[in-house]
């Protein structure tokens, strides 16, 4: 029961970091057109794509660094259950940044992207 426990945990954290992966991606791409005709209706097509593929592929990747360091630092260093979870916002926080300064320094100043 208590290892069901500790992966429904691991599992809200990983759906709250795909959201903020396509929470990023939004604020990236702005809002959508109004679809008035065929060209804005074949825009938002392809802003619906990119809001998915890229938000998610964003959110795996916050997810993975966020699980990392949480399973090999954070969770070995702070035994309190409140302040576990402070501390994982925190960090949920700090991937999404690092997260969103390399996306930002690799398609705007490097631009690899």
């Amino acid at each position: 029961m208590k290892k069901i426990k500790i992966v429904l945990n691991y599992v809200v954290w990983i759906l709250l970091a795909l959201l903020s992966g396509l929470v990023y991606m939004r604020l990236l791409l702005g809002p959508k057109l109004e679809a008035t005709n065929v060209f804005s209706t074949i825009v938002n097509i392809y802003y619906n794509i990119a809001l998915l593929q890229i938000g998610a592929f964003i959110g795996c990747i916050i997810a993975i660094l966020f699980l990392v360091v949480d399973y090999f630092y954070l969770k070995k260093r702070i035994k309190t259950s409140s302040r576990l979870i402070f501390f994982r916002f925190i960090l949920l926080f700090c991937s999404m940044v690092v997260v969103g300064f390399i996306h930002y320094l690799l398609e705007k100043i490097i631009d690899v992207i």
